[in-house]
Order: C-alpha cells, then structure tokens, then sequence
C-alpha cells in the first residue's frame, strides 16, 4: 500500500454509493464495476453513524439498526473501487434512528455539545482509519451538519487533527441551501 494516497487529478465525475441497510458487500462491488464501465472515475462511499435524535449526545458509527457493511466491508469496497481505478470519496454522515418530527443531522441540538463532538471525533477518526487502510483519496469530515458549523472553535482543531491523521485531501458536503457558507477550514491549506 502506498505511503499517501492518489490525490484527485481531474474533475471527479461519478456516483455516490450508499452503504447502508444491507451487508450484501457483493452488490456494492458489483456497482462499482458498473460504474468504472460506464467511464465515470469517481465514487464517493456513504456509510451511516447513528444517534438516536436530534438531542442526542452519543453517535455509533458502524452500527445501525440495520445490518452494515462493517469497517472490512468498508475496506474491501474502496480498495475495489481503487483496483478499477477510481477516485474514492469515503463519506460518513450522521442519521437518525428515532427522529422528533422532521429532525434531521442538520437540526442536531444535544443539551451538552462538548459530549456530542467527543462522540463525533471519535467516530470520525474511526472512519479515518477505515480511509486510511483502504487508501482513499479523499475522506469527508462532515455532511449537512448545519447547527454545528458556526462552531469554529470545534471544527478548526477537527480539522487539523484530522489533517494530521488522515493522508488524502479532506472535503465537507454542505447543505444545497447553504453551499457557500461553511468558513472553517478556509484559512487552512
């Protein structure tokens, strides 16, 4: 395995490949062959963490209320990716398992934030490693996180330990009303 991972070299055209609510790693690698034959040379990996709600304080990554690929299956999916010459993107994104009305990640609202991003960090460097192992080329450090990202005091040290542990590039997915709002992370090369 190379020391760093293949940085994108183009423009990134390709799909985004849930995997979640099934195990069926051979499905996955399936999609990803299809994807390749199709000429596309980009897929970005979804693959959940859970918190009960939007109050909750604690987040399980890897483990749903439905079977999950697991960190293996994680791994055996993005190196396939990478065998068939694609750009990975592994992307984790926070669900709900018991939403309050129409909560979703971007209305998360714990009682104590300081548990809610020792929780997230740990998930985070979690997945990192996952990155790591199956040398992605880029890792998301966050999706539509949209309570969250006027915390610049929580996002700047994330961002530098993840920049430390992480040896792709790192990206954050904004919501589509918002796309240009995020400021953490700008100053930082």
């Amino acid at each position: 395995m190379p020391a760093t991972s293949a940085p994108p070299s183009e423009l990134m055209l390709g799909f985004a490949l849930n995997l979640h609510h099934t195990d069926n790693i051979n499905a996955y690698l399936t999609a990803i062959d299809e994807i390749a034959a199709m000429g596309f040379n980009t897929v970005e990996v979804l693959t959940p963490m859970f918190q009960d709600n939007g109050a909750s304080e604690s987040i399980a990554g890897g483990r749903g209320p439905r079977p999950e690929p697991g960190a293996e299956g994680l791994i055996k999916v993005l190196r396939h990716a990478r065998e068939k010459g694609l750009t990975t993107v592994l992307m984790p994104l926070v669900l709900f398992e018991n939403p309050r009305g129409n909560e979703w990640r971007g209305k998360i609202q714990p009682e104590k934030w300081d548990n809610w991003w020792k929780s997230y960090r740990k998930n985070i460097d979690y997945f990192i490693d996952i990155a790591n192992e199956a040398d992605a080329s880029v890792f998301s450090i966050g999706s539509e996180l949209l309570s969250t990202e006027k915390q610049l005091d929580r996002w700047e040290p994330l961002i530098a330990h993840a920049r430390e542990k992480f040896r792709g590039r790192l990206s954050y997915s904004t919501n589509w009303d918002h796309y240009q709002k995020p400021t953490f992370g700008s100053t930082s090369t």
